[in-house]
């Protein structure tokens, strides 16, 4: 029977069967059949009609519309095996077959091949309704970068306001990196202030087995010196970082790399590197500025998270040097008290009075 897919969105992977019994079905958040989560798809976005054998799709005036194969839906129209929906900010592929769905076949991945390439689809909030209302308002599809750039930036806030180590709060953003950018690796180093070098402070490989992480040196050395980050889509083929003395590059093969300074003061203080095999991902320069946003916020974050542990290690050890005096002033004191025992004692011997002895004792 027909198929709708989501290929993008909170319900990515769900597959909706759409019944021949049926000659109208319900697609948005208040549907039966088609119960998208997606927030920014409205309770009755669009309706799937049947024309004889094949099905139209017609939007319910929604609040976003709904764009068939990137154009704004105006009227109905009829479904093709292989067109793509987009409501808000989720994508589904129809499959209008009557025979079982399979879950890949040639047809399905060559339509699909480049969706996740061009970067995310989706729009931006512009606007705000009452919870009681239908939908978010969202203005057009290039803005789905800014919503999810607001949610990491709020998230990245939340853990800065929640006092974590240096240690926790980089592990943190790494976190934040792997989960809204795709990656292989990720990696941030951090200035050592006594040797002046960069150590690793937080790591990250998506395969279990990998014991090493490798990053390209140069490219690391470029974002430092030139304090900007940069997106590589092949390092390999790029003659500022594929040096013949630099094995580095060579090692992470053909990877989509982007690596971003974490600066504080005016100076780098670390640096955030994370790379994709281009085989899966190929990181475009929307994601190259979230993650700068990451790195600039993390490095401040980072810089003041040292400062307050330093002032709280000071704090303690001037508490620690207070309570040492205060301890060697009765320790003294009892000492004092000893040895005046011991001297009358001590007189008690020489003298053999016994009741001497007995008083210092």
């Amino acid at each position: 029977m027909p198929t709708l897919m989501v290929l993008q969105g909170p319900d990515k992977g769900q597959r909706f069967r759409v019944r021949n019994d049926h000659d109208a079905i319900l697609v948005g958040r208040a549907s039966e059949a088609t119960p998208l989560t997606d927030y920014t798809v409205s309770r009755r976005h669009a309706e799937l009609k049947r024309s004889g054998r094949s099905w139209m799709l017609d939007d319910l005036r929604s609040a976003n519309g709904t764009y068939l194969n990137e154009k704004r839906l105006e009227r109905p129209t009829r479904l093709k095996d292989g067109d793509k929906i987009r409501m808000g900010a989720t994508i589904l592929v129809w499959d209008g077959s009557e025979g079982e769905t399979r879950v890949s076949g040639a047809t399905l991945s060559a339509d699909l091949v480049d969706l996740d390439i061009g970067g995310a689809a989706g729009s931006s909030i512009i606007g705000t309704v009452g919870t009681g209302d239908d939908s978010m308002i969202l203005a057009s599809p290039a803005a789905a970068e800014a919503v999810r750039s607001w949610r990491v930036i709020s998230a990245l806030l939340d853990a800065v306001g929640a006092a974590l180590t240096p240690k926790q709060l980089t592990q943190r953003v790494l976190d934040l990196v792997f989960e809204e950018a795709p990656a292989d690796r990720g990696v941030i180093l951090l200035l050592d202030e006594k040797s002046g070098k960069f150590e690793t402070e937080a790591v990250r490989a998506v395969d279990e087995k990998e014991d090493r992480v490798r990053a390209g040196r140069n490219i690391i050395e470029h974002v430092v010196q030139k304090k900007e980050g940069v997106l590589c889509s092949n390092a390999m083929s790029d003659s500022r970082f594929n040096r013949p003395d630099d094995t580095s590059i060579k090692a992470i093969g053909l990877s989509s790399v982007i690596c971003v300074p974490m600066i504080a003061h005016e100076r780098v203080i670390g640096v955030l590197y994370v790379d994709c095999a281009m085989a899966k991902h190929i990181y475009t320069e929307e994601q190259l500025r979230l993650v700068a946003a990451i790195g600039q916020m993390a490095g401040v974050a980072n810089e003041d998270a040292r400062l307050v542990n330093e002032r709280m290690r000071t704090e303690r050890l001037a508490a620690a040097g207070e309570t040492v005096a205060a301890l060697s002033h009765y320790i003294k004191n009892i000492l004092q008290g000893l040895r005046g025992g011991s001297d009358v004692v001590e007189m008690g011997l020489r003298g053999g009075k016994t009741e001497t002895i007995e008083q210092g004792w």
